[in-house]
């Protein structure tokens, strides 16, 4: 990685009084495997614990499962799945995957 390079986003999108859905985590090829999306899901956790919101998180089930891993090792529980109101490109349907953050879980 270059220092001082944006390697990866995400976004926080309101959803009702006290709650938060992590929305857009992204981390490009030159960031992946070295951390950086965790580090990213831990600075929403910060700002969500500082401002006293729930975090919410909706993962549609494709690829090769490693953004679901990354998830449930990093303190996610999947509460419910469900089809999307969406198709693949293919027009397969497309399986969502519903999770809140484990209340044990704090910032690092």
């Amino acid at each position: 990685m270059t220092p001082g390079a944006v390697v990866g986003h995400v976004g926080l999108c309101g959803d009702g009084p006290g709650s938060c859905v992590v929305t857009r985590l992204f981390v490009g090829p030159s960031g992946r495997r070295r951390g950086v999306a965790a580090r990213l899901l831990d600075t929403v956790r910060g700002y969500a614990q500082r401002h006293g919101l729930t975090l919410t998180l909706e993962v549609a089930a494709l690829g090769d499962g490693a953004a679901v891993a990354l998830y449930e090792r990093t303190g996610w529980v999947r509460t419910g799945s469900r089809t999307a109101q969406w198709k693949t490109p293919d027009g397969a349907p497309v399986l969502l995957h519903d999770y809140r953050l484990r209340d044990d879980v704090r910032p690092g």
